[in-house]
This record gives C-alpha cells, sequence and structure tokens, in this order.
C-alpha cells in the first residue's frame, strides 16, 4: 500500500452487503454459535490491511460466567479473545486463538512488510516513498465478550481506527432514515463498457439528463455530488440501476475514525485498527529494523449497564521479522 492512497480507502471502505447480513443475523439470533464473520471486501482487506474488535453479545460463547455478590447483585467482567481469519468466506477457516495476555503472544498471520520505492505527485511536487504493508490481507479480530455491556471505548495511542455501526445502519435503513435519497433506473440507462457505473452515474447527472430524478428525489436537498458523504452506484440482479444517497451527518452516527471511537455493546458493533505510526517508519526509513518501530498501546474502556466501567490495555508491537506481538498491560 502507498502511503498517499493509504487513509483514503480507510475512510472511505464500504462494509459489503455479505457481511451486513451475516452481523444482522447474529443480532437478530444471538442464541447461534458465535463465528468469525467474513471482513469487509477483499479488495479493501488487501488494501488497508487492518486488525478488528468486535463486541459480542453471544451467550454460547466461552466467557466468564457471570457472577453474584452476597447483596445479589452481578459482577461486571469483560475478556478479549483472538481470532486470525483466512481472506475465504467459509468461517470455518477460521483460526481461534486464546492468547495469555499475561505473557507475550504472537499473532499469526499478522506482519508488517516493507515494498518497493514508487514516486507520486503532491501539490506539484514528485515525492519519493516505500510501500508497507500489514497483516497479508489477514485480518486479526480481537473480540470483547460479557455480558451487560452498554459500550465500548476503543483508543490508540500510535495507531488509526475506523469503525461501522452495522446493526443501527440496518435500522437505519428500514426505517427509511438512512438514505438522503434511493431510486434505481432503467438498466439500459448506462451502458458504457469503457466507464465505470459511477462515471456513467456522474456524466449522466452532471448533463441533465437526470434531472427528472433530481425534482422527484431531491426537493429541498442539494443536487450536488460533493455535497454527500457517500453515493454508491450498483447493477441490480434485473438489471435495473440502484443509486443511493448518505449525508455525512447520517455517515457520522454510523462510521467513525481516528485514535479513539465508541462502539455499542452488541453483536455488529467493530473496531478496525492499522499501525499508523509503524507503517509511517517503513514507508519513511524502509531499512528501520522492525523490533525498533513505535509500539501502539489499545485501550478499552467497558461502561456496563449499571454504570460501572472497566479498562483492559493491550500493547502492541514487532519482532525482528515483522512478527506482530502484544500482551496485556496494568
Amino acid at each position: 500500500m502507498k502511503k498517499h492512497e493509504l487513509y483514503t480507502a480507510l475512510q472511505q471502505i464500504e462494509p459489503d452487503e455479505h457481511m451486513q447480513e451475516r452481523l444482522r443475523q447474529k443480532v437478530i439470533y444471538p442464541q447461534k454459535k458465535r463465528s468469525v464473520l467474513r471482513y469487509i471486501t477483499a479488495a479493501c482487506l488487501a488494501a488497508a490491511c487492518l486488525i478488528s474488535v468486535w463486541v459480542v453479545a453471544d451467550r454460547n460463547a466461552q466467557q466468564p460466567a457471570p457472577t453474584q455478590a452476597e447483596s445479589g447483585a452481578f459482577i461486571n467482567s469483560f475478556s478479549i479473545r483472538v481470532y486470525a481469519a483466512e481472506r475465504a468466506t467459509d468461517d470455518s477457516n477460521a483460526a481461534a486463538v486464546q492468547p495469555d495476555f499475561q505473557l507475550t503472544t504472537l499473532v499469526p498471520q499478522a506482519k508488517i512488510e516493507r515494498g518497493k520505492l514508487y514516486t507520486y505527485e503532491d501539490n506539484g511536487k514528485t515525492v519519493s516513498a516505500y510501500e508497507a504493508s500489514y497483516g497479508g490481507g489477514q485480518p486479526l479480530t480481537f473480540e470483547v465478550v460479557g455480558d451487560r455491556i452498554k459500550a465500548v471505548t476503543v483508543s490508540s495511542q500510535n495507531g488509526y481506527l475506523t469503525r461501522w455501526d452495522f446493526q443501527l445502519m440496518h435500522e437505519m435503513q428500514e426505517s427509511g432514515t438512512y438514505y438522503a435519497a434511493q431510486f434505481t433506473l432503467p438498466a439500459d440507462s448506462m451502458t458504457g463498457a469503457d466507464q465505470t457505473l459511477p462515471e456513467q452515474f456522474e456524466k449522466l447527472w452532471e448533463s441533465g439528463a437526470l434531472d427528472a430524478y433530481k425534482n422527484m428525489y431531491f426537493k429541498g436537498k442539494s443536487t450536488e455530488l460533493h455535497d454527500y458523504a457517500r453515493y454508491s452506484v450498483k447493477r441490480l440482479e434485473n438489471g435495473e440501476i440502484e443509486v443511493c444517497f448518505v449525508t455525512e451527518e447520517t455517515l457520522a452516527q454510523v462510521h467513525q475514525y481516528g485514535q479513539t471511537v465508541t462502539m455499542r455493546g452488541q453483536a455488529g458493533s467493530n473496531v478496525q485498527w492499522l499501525p499508523q505510526a509503524a507503517l509511517d517508519k517503513v514507508m519513511e526509513y524502509p531499512a528501520i529494523p522492525f523490533e525498533e518501530l513505535p509500539k501502539d498501546i489499545i485501550i478499552l474502556e467497558a461502561e456496563f449497564e449499571d454504570g460501572t466501567i472497566q479498562t483492559k490495555s493491550i500493547q502492541i508491537w514487532f519482532d525482528k521479522d515483522g512478527n506482530t506481538l502484544m500482551q496485556e498491560i496494568a
């Protein structure tokens, strides 16, 4: 991955329909045994190379059994498990890891690697940099397991986090509040083989050929494409073309990114992690020993329904071969 593409790719990651449906079923039918879900699309996997944090409300998962004090109040607790998932769509290929976080744990399939030298244009100047990748497209999943969790706040000192709330997205879609506009175009409205569907749509939109749709679906709303956080254009099974617009305000409710994000304490909420500072160093200084790369500390703060808060901290670093190491710290 090239430096000038990396963070743009992260912010533009869109969850694929397969993953959204799997997460939705996980929430609707929590009695089913937990399985590691398919990550985002394969293209984004290869591009972003992320680590994920999942909040799970699965009663059948192996988790700390709730205990009860003499007063009758439950003692809250949560634990963390790690899963190294294959890129295949079949979840049976996902390998579970039960690390002892009191000891240093090597995480399989999570490795930082150097790339080749390349150049790109930045504000009229030619810039040289080195490519760097993490995970080889194999996502790593941190699973937060526990009962009565209201929310989990995740922060990273030297990393980059991004979070999608798939369940809230589905709730908003079903209530009709997610899309600012949603409509279909005839199958033969876009037939160009030399342009993608979004490119063809933008051309038609700017030409005025779709003004009837603007008048019908955008009353009192902007019709400028750049005023929307997302607009998707895809061909349906019946050949028709579906177009959906999402505003910045709506997207901010289901998508966060930066060094601190918060997710609801239910199945389907997730946080992805990228070793930002470490990748930046490899891109800038390709000969730097991996063991000298900046370490990261991820802090997970779980708020329970009774208002109590518990915190766990995980330190992440790399060995001389670029393998990911981690350990829970006080």
